[in-house]
């Protein structure tokens, strides 16, 4: 991935801001790059980390891998419109956007049968009106 100029991230920037005033229960929003370094991100304030620093950035690896591999089936199963990952605590919700991902983690009672269609649509429009540079 190429560097981002100062105006793109800080797009990037205020589309996490933006998906995450969509949920309440939605607690960190970040964009991972196609390498898995989170470019930017967003959480609410005072929230307590579930996960070090250093199994943060594992975590990014392998999101990004994930849905890297999960794109190598586009041609023959359609592309990817989000992943989620239901765990005990809480949920992980993957959305391919542009090189990118974008990274969700919310509450356990996180509206999966609604928040994702409406942050992918969110998504979809801002590509549409050009929100982004060409990369």
């Amino acid at each position: 991935m190429s560097l981002l100029t100062v105006q793109t991230h800080i797009q990037y920037k205020k589309i996490c801001q933006s998906i995450l005033s969509l949920d309440l229960t939605i607690k960190f929003v970040g964009i991972v790059s196609n390498n898995g370094r989170l470019v930017t991100g967003s959480s609410r304030k005072n929230i307590q980390l579930q996960v070090q620093n250093n199994e943060c950035e594992m975590l990014y690896m392998e999101a990004s891998l994930g849905m890297r591999m999960h794109r190598e089936f586009d041609h023959c199963l359609g592309e990817v419109d989000f992943e989620i990952s239901h765990r005990k605590n809480f949920n992980i919700t993957k959305i391919p956007f542009m090189e990118n991902l974008v990274f969700i983690s919310a509450e356990k009672n996180f509206d999966f049968a609604k928040t994702p269609f409406l942050i992918n649509k969110f998504l979809k429009r801002e590509k549409q009106n050009n929100f982004f540079e060409s990369s």
